[in-house]
């Protein structure tokens, strides 16, 4: 779901007297990694303002599943489900009061907009697994000339994940990376690289970061200062200009 969040009064009603609590991230300080992050926070709203946009995100999350479901339902009923290769991802999170009342899609690389659905249900699917090994939107490219009967060579971009579906713990990429141009009338680069357990962001205009999301799947605590990480930091800003050619 995208801002304005429109919905139906049906689907609205199932959630409008939904409690929600604050994500651990929103707590009562204003404070930000950096200024970029100022662009999308709104520290005049309390919880509540957020809570209200997230009854009516997840409404529209309703109206999109059932939009699905019709779609499933006409695969099944003309033959073609259990031939059918089916994905299902997101091009982007929402921040929703992540970090001290962040709002919007942009202007941060918290977890909240970088790590979004993905789902592929292959022809005969019948079992679900769940992995959590690192994909990328570019991989969806990838699996679908693996699905057609490409070679790797004619990929251009991206790694097949139809791998994963027959070993959901085996890796596919070593890396992923996001970026961002900022969504606002100001340019504002940023870049992501995450590599095991860490996750290095370049904010050009802004302070650094770097998470242990291991450690800290909540990104609290950014260690880019931290001398004891000076090696990872090191390391994952060489795997990220070597990402850029």
């Amino acid at each position: 779901p995208h801002e304005p969040y429109y919905v139906t009064q049906e689907d609205f009603a199932i959630y409008q007297d939904l409690e929600i609590q604050p994500w651990p991230s929103f707590t009562n300080s204003k404070a930000v990694e950096n200024k970029m992050h100022t662009l999308v926070q709104r520290p005049e709203q309390n919880w509540e303002f957020f809570a209200n946009n997230l009854r009516h995100y997840y409404a529209a999350i309703t109206g999109i599943d059932r939009q699905i479901g019709r779609l499933m339902a006409y695969l099944k009923e003309n033959g073609l489900y259990d031939d059918s290769y089916v994905i299902f991802c997101a091009d982007h999170g929402d921040s929703q009061g992540c970090h001290n009342g962040m709002e919007n899609k942009s202007g941060h690389m918290y977890n909240e907009t970088t790590k979004i659905p993905l789902m592929i249900k292959p022809p005969k699917g019948v079992t679900h697994t769940v992995t959590e090994q690192l994909a990328s939107t570019v991989d969806i490219y990838a699996s679908i000339l693996d699905a057609a009967g490409y070679d790797e060579t004619d990929w251009q971009a991206g790694h097949s994940l139809l791998p994963l579906l027959k070993e959901p713990g085996k890796s596919v990429r070593d890396y992923v990376v996001c970026e961002c141009v900022s969504a606002f009338p100001l340019i504002g680069m940023q870049r992501m690289y995450r590599s095991g357990d860490f996750k290095y962001v370049f904010n050009c205009g802004g302070s650094d970061e770097l998470y242990d999301q291991k450690a800290d799947p909540c990104e609290l605590h950014n260690l880019v200062n931290d001398s004891a990480y000076r090696s990872q930091l090191q390391e994952l800003q060489q795997g990220l200009a070597a990402a850029m050619y």
